[in-house]
């Protein structure tokens, strides 16, 4: 509901923007509308508003928004299984992008990337963005090194590597455990798969 209506007041901005002939503002406002349709899960429109974004970008030769409306192109993009165009729109925001001065939205890009191998089925090249992620992980945040941690957790589990998925879960919990709590359970609803595979009867009851 709430991004309903914080749509429709994008809306009258975008008007006024419009009757204003006012172009550079016009990009944070398309990029929160889509926003605003990502999260009611009308990926097909947010698409068009991220796009609208990232061209009024590139016209007006401004850049502060360019890189998060490409982080969400590509996550509606792979919301809806577009993987080539998801992995397209990464490697554009790699051309851009120094991960020296934005770290945090580097390893988002990375994250989506692996995600999307993962789709495809190419656990190796999956596993190798993680593996490349891990080198630098002392320069990323913790939440999303739990994200990471979880990510090759469920990763190795599929295939069918127990004990490095079990490792990985561990690390996971413990990130969570203390920097985000309030996600932690899905740390434990993903790692009683693993147990379950594994006939831990023990662990997974407890």
């Amino acid at each position: 509901q709430k991004f309903e209506e914080a749509f429709s007041y994008y809306s009258i901005a975008m008007d006024i923007l419009n009757y204003n002939n006012y172009k550079e503002e016009k990009i944070k406002v398309y990029n929160n509308m889509g926003i605003c349709m990502l999260r009611l899960l009308r990926y097909d429109e947010a698409i068009y508003y991220f796009n609208s974004a990232i061209v009024f970008c590139n016209s007006a030769k401004v850049f502060d928004v360019y890189l998060r409306a490409l982080h969400n192109l590509a996550l509606a993009y792979a919301s809806i299984h577009k993987l080539d165009d998801a992995l397209s729109t990464v490697h554009r925001a790699y051309e851009k992008i120094n991960k020296q001065t934005n770290k945090a939205l580097y390893v988002k890009f990375k994250i989506i990337e692996a995600s999307c191998y993962d789709y495809k089925e190419d656990l190796q090249r999956c596993i190798e963005v993680y593996r490349e992620l891990l080198t630098e992980k002392e320069e990323i945040d913790d939440v999303l090194l739990g994200t990471i941690y979880n990510n090759i957790a469920i990763v190795m589990l599929r295939n069918k590597n127990y004990k490095e998925s079990e490792a990985f879960f561990e690390r996971a919990y413990m990130l969570r455990y203390e920097k985000a709590p309030e996600t932690i359970s899905h740390v434990i609803i993903e790692s009683a798969a693993l147990y379950y595979e594994m006939v831990y009867m023990d662990k997974f009851y407890s």
